[in-house]
């Protein structure tokens, strides 16, 4: 993206980011660094961020725990655990932004959703590639929407948009934000199309350039 733009003015933002407690923490220390000539007298400019991990069918979910024998192990996030960290170290940033702007943040979801749906009503899973990327997507979109829930309340807040409600008891007194306050920040999940080599991991199970050659 940052190579193909014809904008000169266009200031994209792109760099691994490794899952680890590390890597987040340096990623948004490095954000957080104005460097001289490149933001105005607000800092950067935030968007739109895309999360594209773990979408993938056989993609691996790395989680790695610290362990008492070997206290340089380096902890692995999975995807959600990242993404997780990661939105929370930069919501600062994103609540500084200016009301009146749109902000997307899109989460790439797996397009074999539909078979780990089953798994939500009881059914036993498969364990399989497919539903394994199908179930991390609907995580995906439950992480969005309690997200989601968090920016509009915030929202809300800042506005002076929430008005008190008793609680279940009748005595107490609870916070709860007016009907139709949102956030400018949305959350979105987009599910993936489906690919022919997406199609032969999670249906066979064997390489996708081996079936790319005979079909």
């Amino acid at each position: 993206m940052r190579l193909t733009t014809t904008n000169p003015l266009a200031q994209l933002h792109c760099e691994a980011l490794p899952r680890t407690p590390l890597g987040v923490r340096s990623f948004c220390e490095r954000w957080g660094k104005t460097t001289t000539g490149m933001t105005g007298e607000g800092g950067r400019r935030i968007d739109a961020i895309i999360l594209g991990g773990g979408w993938a069918v056989d993609e691996p979910d790395f989680y790695t725990p610290y362990t008492p024998d070997d206290i340089k192990a380096e902890k692995r996030w999975t995807v959600h655990e990242q993404n997780f960290h990661l939105l929370h170290s930069l919501l600062p940033a994103l609540l500084r932004q200016p009301a009146e702007r749109n902000i997307r943040i899109i989460s790439l979801c797996s397009p074999t959703i539909s078979t780990a749906l089953p798994t939500l009503q009881g059914k036993p899973a498969k364990n399989d590639a497919a539903q394994v990327a199908g179930a991390k997507g609907i995580t995906t979109l439950l992480f969005n929407q309690h997200f989601q829930l968090v920016l509009d309340t915030l929202a809300a807040v800042a506005l002076k948009k929430v008005k008190e409600v008793p609680n279940v008891d009748g005595e107490k007194v609870m916070k709860k934000k007016e009907e139709g306050v949102g956030s400018n920040i949305l959350a979105i999940g987009v599910v993936m199309p489906w690919t022919r080599d997406e199609v032969v991991r999670g249906i066979v199970g064997v390489e996708g350039s081996w079936w790319r050659w005979l079909l």
